[in-house]
């Protein structure tokens, strides 16, 4: 019988912060910390970003790992979310259950242009693109619509891109 310390989870966070905390600039040995931002585009009036991580995982975009992690990352740098994002940190289930979880279907105009570009971050990544363009109109999607991938960095800053040469 495996014994599971309690205070782990605590210990767990203190390391992130620390790690969190040694990125910030320090000003004559005081920390600066800006307070968190509010975190948009999550809810049912305004779905903008929840909309576009919804787009990235069922274009194979990230994996079930990543929206977990995604999830986490939200936790731990917003003070405030929906509660639906604390059940998509545990999240693993088939993937069309993530509108079960959210509670609405995410809503954003994505041009058919800007989700070929969201098929080219899967193929980038190396990822099997099911009934999406073809790896080449994903990846000239991709250039024509860099913002496409810029949005990818922020709202993933956790994940690494392979280099393009």
């Amino acid at each position: 019988m495996q014994t599971i310390d309690p205070m782990a989870p605590i210990q767990y966070r203190q390391h992130q912060l620390a790690g969190i905390l040694g990125k910030l600039p320090q000003i004559s040995g005081l920390l600066v910390v800006s307070p968190p931002t509010h975190m948009t585009g999550l809810t049912r009036d305004n779905s903008a970003t929840i909309a576009f991580v919804e787009a990235c995982y069922f274009s194979n975009g990230i994996d079930t790992a990543e929206l977990n992690e995604w999830a986490e990352h939200i936790m731990i740098s917003h003070p405030t979310y929906p509660d639906y994002v604390v059940d998509l940190r545990e999240f693993n289930a088939p993937r069309f259950h993530f509108y079960r979880i959210v509670g609405f279907t995410p809503d954003r105009e994505l041009s058919q242009a800007e989700s070929k570009a969201i098929s080219g971050i899967a193929y980038l990544r190396g990822r099997e693109v099911i009934d999406g363009p073809s790896e080449q109109d994903a990846f000239t999607a991709l250039i024509g619509n860099s913002h496409i991938l810029d949005e990818f960095t922020s709202t993933f800053p956790f994940l690494q891109l392979p280099r393009q040469g």
